[in-house]
């Protein structure tokens, strides 16, 4: 955990420095952060930045985090607008930054423009490993009207879900799907560190 803690207080004193420049250059962002990071350890990374004056969404990502984007429809529902892919060597190999790790200068740069009431989601492994696309999205809807778009409310419910099916044991999770996929076995959830942010 030394690593990633300091690669987050890199990234908020250089964003606390030059904030505009970061905004507009998420990989440099976190080229930056891992080049001042002398722990010992490895971290994957998403960063997501937001232009406030432009409406435009930019991500760097590393490792087998992710985010989405979210948009509500005619009929007022959220549906899935883009998706982060993730980066993998093999199977549960994901990249990752730090000792011995991959540079984080290859991390995947992506810009979106997004409009307002647009809801992105950043997790790590453990919400995605867990949950379908279409979960979330289903959890989003139904706390999203349950709360009054209250999103503390809905990033609660996204993580006692995920948590729940962590935990089931005959679930076919999408981490055991990928599992199948590769010639392994597996089955049920996947017990991870789970961190979701909404915005």
């Amino acid at each position: 955990s030394l690593y990633s803690r300091r690669l987050m207080k890199e990234i908020k004193d250089a964003l606390a420095s030059d904030n505009g420049k970061y905004v507009a250059d998420p990989r440099g962002l976190g080229v930056r952060a891992a080049g001042r990071n002398d722990q010992t350890g490895t971290s994957t990374l998403v960063i997501v930045t937001l232009d406030k004056s432009t409406g435009l969404l930019r991500s760097a990502n590393i490792g087998d985090s992710g985010y989405m984007i979210i948009r509500r429809n005619a009929a007022r529902k959220f549906e899935l607008v883009f998706r982060s892919e993730e980066q993998q060597h093999s199977f549960n190999f994901p990249f990752q930054i730090g000792t011995n790790g991959d540079n984080p200068a290859d991390a995947d740069v992506k810009q979106h423009n997004v409009l307002p009431g647009d809801v992105i989601i950043v997790g790590s492994d453990g919400l995605f490993d867990n949950m379908y696309n279409e979960n979330i999205i289903n959890v989003v809807n139904k706390e999203w009207e349950r709360s009054s778009g209250n999103l503390q409310s809905v990033a609660n419910a996204l993580l006692e879900e995920t948590y729940k099916l962590s935990l089931d044991k005959v679930f076919v999770s999408p981490f055991a799907l990928h599992a199948k996929q590769n010639n392994l076995y597996f089955r049920g959830g996947k017990s991870d560190d789970i961190t979701i942010v909404l915005g």
